[in-house]
């Protein structure tokens, strides 16, 4: 029986001190990191967190708690009785293996030994900017796995950071990439090994990138991810390729 594919979900738990944009940034957060592991997970995709720093209790508690205005949006007290499908991000406040794996997110400012490439695949979902001292981790993570042939994934705002950090030259090539890599439209032109599309969402051979204004967009990434995660080998060996020991 075929070992089940594995994703690392990395996203950035640093957040402001103030209250309010803490509750919305955290809230932001939490509902591409739901949507994505559903997606991941119902597909047969073990999925674990990875996070910038310590997943505290404060965090945790406004990851699983949405607010009144959000749970409007999602149809909860309509007024007419119906009852409206359970949203990822609800889902997840009542699902306690995923809060479990959430608490217990490996933090990147602790773990100096952690390289992720027991993996198939990360993917980061956040912002990540202006943290410096961080991002030296999340790089090292992403390069290891890229030039191993696994499955690199940005939603968000952080698909800047993959084109500017990442593909802009400095990272050695991959076979599939000789021509520069595919990265979905973001508010910064492309730059070095960068080739901009016009799609919210983009699969280039194994590195998936999404924006995230929509959801229909976070959808299509997901499905993206999740088929690049169970082929990205597959299509190593069809093309002749050696795919990286785990």
């Amino acid at each position: 029986m075929p070992k089940p594919k594995s994703c690392l979900v990395l996203f950035d738990s640093s957040a402001p001190t103030s209250k309010q944009d803490r509750a919305d940034v955290v809230s932001k957060l939490a509902e591409v990191v739901s949507r994505t592991y559903y997606a991941l997970e119902d597909d047969s995709i073990i999925v674990n967190f990875a996070s910038t720093s310590k997943v505290d209790a404060d965090f945790l508690e406004l990851f699983r708690n949405p607010h009144d205005s959000q749970r409007a949006e999602n149809g909860n007290g309509n007024g007419n009785g119906a009852s409206a499908p359970q949203s990822p991000r609800e889902r997840f406040a009542e699902d306690e293996r995923a809060c479990l794996k959430l608490r217990r997110s490996i933090a990147l400012d602790r773990a100096a030994m952690f390289t992720g490439v027991s993996y198939d695949g990360v993917c980061l979902i956040g912002d990540f900017r202006g943290r410096p001292g961080r991002l030296e981790k999340v790089e090292s993570v992403v390069r290891s796995l890229y030039r191993l042939g696994r499955v690199v994934a940005a939603f968000g705002k952080c698909v800047d950071l993959l084109r500017d950090k990442l593909f802009d030259g400095s990272m050695a090539l991959h076979e599939n990439h000789k021509d520069g890599v595919g990265i979905c439209g973001s508010e910064k032109p492309a730059v070095g090994l960068a080739r901009e599309t016009d799609q919210d969402a983009w699969r280039d051979a194994n590195v998936v990138t999404a924006l995230v204004e929509e959801t229909s967009s976070v959808d299509r990434g997901c499905q993206m991810l999740a088929e690049a995660l169970t082929t990205y080998e597959d299509e190593a060996r069809r093309l002749g390729r050696p795919v990286g020991l785990r």
